[in-house]
């Protein structure tokens, strides 16, 4: 049942850890009214949660304005229903501060403006690791908006779309409320199969503004050749399903071009989204590694939560270590 109220406000200073939990329902009728189900100004990290069916005029599943930490988190079918400047964010709005993805799902979020699936302003950071951008809509931007700057590591943005351009990402760069430069970097991320509504000037996967500006672009693909990617071309992925785990992922087809696409020394994680290991004399590009393992159904009931991340100092060799033990 719907609520009318957010699930929780996490004030400056503070820092909360949620392990486990759904998080649902949340939608906010006293001001302000964003944050469907969160809003962060401390520290928030979110592990092993899912957080579905929120509401909010702006950042329909969280707004963001601290530092935003998702590992193991599926975030689906929240929606931001402002209409006006500021109602953007269907699943996530980042106003302000650090926003950070590991092992996440952000899947069917909408939003009448920008970013379905996540906004990111200038003043914020998103760093993307094994993550997944699925099935958002918005008027642009449809899986991912930004405005600040972003790094997307092993990241797969498919099958998203935007009622204007910008199907897959829109990289804000304008003059038109002071100068934006939205910056993007990718490593071994795909974008794929997003939708344009705009017939003649739309840009289904990646659309990049006049001032903004593209970094580290290694071993990108990107369907529709746009964003200077490394690769174009169909990547033959799967669709959107859980494989036994509870992660809601693409999975490449075992004739896709992403199959060990990466060289070894090129490969800066462990794992994939799955936590299965990227191994061998190669890896694959985007989120998830081949071969996909079927779990039976006793293994599926005993998987328990993330038990310990290591991280480099460099984003680019960040490196993380998954253990999963059977719940008690």
């Amino acid at each position: 049942e719907e609520a009318n109220d957010r699930v929780l406000t996490v004030t400056a200073g503070v820092s909360v850890t949620l392990d486990g939990l759904t998080l649902q329902h949340g939608h906010p009728l006293a001001c302000p009214m964003y944050g469907g189900a969160f809003i962060n100004n401390g520290q928030l990290t979110l592990q092993n949660c899912i957080i579905r069916n929120n509401l909010g005029q702006a950042g329909g599943g969280i707004m963001n304005a601290g530092a935003l930490t998702l590992i193991d988190v599926t975030l689906r079918d929240n929606a931001s229903t402002g209409t006006g400047h500021h109602g953007n964010g269907g699943g996530i709005k980042s106003m302000d501060g650090s926003l950070t993805l590991i092992d996440a799902t952000i899947m069917n979020n909408t939003s009448h403006r920008e970013g379905g699936g996540i906004y990111l302003s200038c003043k914020s950071t998103l760093t993307l690791i094994n993550s997944t951008l699925s099935g958002n809509t918005a008027g642009s931007g449809g899986g991912l908006y930004v405005k600040g700057v972003a790094h997307l590591i092993h990241g797969t943005i498919f099958d998203n779309h935007a009622l204007t351009t910008g199907g897959g990402v829109y990289i804000e760069g304008s003059r038109e409320r002071g100068v934006i430069h939205g910056t993007m970097h990718l490593t071994n991320t795909v974008i794929a199969s997003n939708s344009a509504g705009l017939e003649k000037y739309g840009v289904a996967d990646c659309m990049m503004g006049n001032y903004a500006t593209l970094g580290v672009h290694t071993n990108t693909w990107v369907e529709d050749g746009t964003c200077n990617a490394t690769f174009a071309g169909d990547p033959e992925l799967g669709p959107l399903r859980d494989h036994g785990d509870g992660h809601y992922v693409h999975a490449p087809e075992p004739s896709s071009p992403l199959v060990d696409a990466v060289t070894a020394a090129a490969c800066p994680l462990e794992t994939d989204q799955r936590g299965s290991a990227r191994s061998g004399s190669a890896c694959d590009i985007g989120a998830v590694e081949l071969p996909v393992p079927q779990l039976p159904a006793t293994v599926i009931a005993s998987v328990g939560g993330l038990l310990g991340l290591a991280a480099l100092s460099s984003w680019l060799l960040f490196r993380y270590r998954r253990r999963r033990a059977p719940l008690p």
